[in-house]
């Protein structure tokens, strides 16, 4: 969901909206001057969810869309990862991401 606007509307009508927003509901146009001063933050923030969600096994086989954009995967619960291996997947998520962001 990219529109700012769609946002907005997400925080009256959506359950999980209105929780993350504590139940606020802020313009537009708030929304958007937040999302354009926060942007590099929020690629980090959103690599630490990605690699949390992997970690918790909530993600399944295959891809992750975001907004049409899709990603390689593997959320398998059986593969051990060492520290050294998880450096090696963090560098296309931080791509990916960044691809994204821009």
């Amino acid at each position: 969901m990219c529109s700012s606007r769609k946002l907005e509307h997400a925080t009256s009508d959506s359950v999980a909206f209105r929780v993350v927003a504590a139940d606020e509901h802020p313009d537009h146009d708030t929304l958007n001057t937040f999302r354009k001063r926060f942007l590099k933050e929020s690629a980090g923030l959103m690599v630490q969810v990605l690699l949390i969600a992997r970690t918790l096994g909530v993600l399944q086989l295959g891809n992750i869309a975001l907004d049409g954009r899709t990603l390689r995967a593997n959320a398998s619960k059986h593969s051990a990862v060492s520290d050294g291996h998880i450096t090696k997947l963090d560098a296309p998520l931080h791509g990916a991401v960044k691809q994204r962001m821009a």
